[in-house]
């Protein structure tokens, strides 16, 4: 462990790492915040029993499931949340490492951009065709006859602005993980070139003493 910790702190800070992090941050509480109202919303949504007759009986998904839904939608952003807390406070006491920044982003990158995809496609696509018997829940929603793909119960704001966020995260790790992996690959460039200085000087030592 402490082998790995010394290796992470070798590498040196990512450029802009601390407006990264904090920026990560920030947007990911809100996005929790919002997707556990949106979670709440969705549990206790009213079901369109014409549309989604067995509804109960689809996987996993229950629409009055409130921890579920919470669960589902507010796991990520919890959880990056706390990724960026920590981030933020090494950035700030000065322990940021551009390798830590590259593992970081790489994965969240990944994670968020897969998220999304799921998420937009219950969240607006599915939406919009209320009653597919699929495993997305807003399939067994009510909807608005004058607003399409607006739930009963649900909010469009609160919808509008956890997506938003979503994205914008998405898009900041994709650039945050672009400043990273050149951060590390200039270090290492410099420490081989470093190293060969070394090992030339060393050999035209030797051979000053051969001489």
């Amino acid at each position: 462990m402490s082998n790995a910790s010394t290796s992470l702190r070798r590498y040196p800070p990512c450029r802009h790492g601390r407006t990264f992090e904090s920026s990560l941050l920030a947007l990911s509480i809100i996005c929790f915040t919002m997707s556990v109202i949106y979670g709440v919303q969705i549990s206790r949504a009213p079901v369109n029993y014409n549309t989604a007759r067995d509804y109960r009986n689809r996987g996993p998904y229950d629409t009055r499931s409130a921890p579920w839904a919470i669960f589902y939608y507010g796991f990520l952003p919890l959880v990056a949340c706390c990724v960026t807390a920590v981030g933020t406070f090494l950035y700030a006491t000065g322990r940021g490492s551009s390798l830590y920044s590259l593992i970081v982003a790489a994965i969240f990158s990944v994670g968020w951009w897969v998220a999304n995809g799921f998420h937009v496609q219950c969240d607006w696509v599915k939406s919009l065709d209320a009653g597919v018997g699929d495993t997305c829940p807003q399939s067994y929603l009510k909807y608005e006859l004058t607003r399409p793909g607006e739930g009963v119960g649900t909010s469009t704001a609160v919808l509008v602005i956890k997506s938003l966020c979503g994205i914008l995260i998405g898009i900041i790790y994709l650039v945050y993980l672009t400043f990273a992996a050149i951060a590390v690959a200039q270090y290492k460039k410099l420490r081989k070139s470093r190293s060969e200085g070394i090992s030339l000087t060393r050999k035209a030592g030797v051979e000053s003493s051969l001489s």
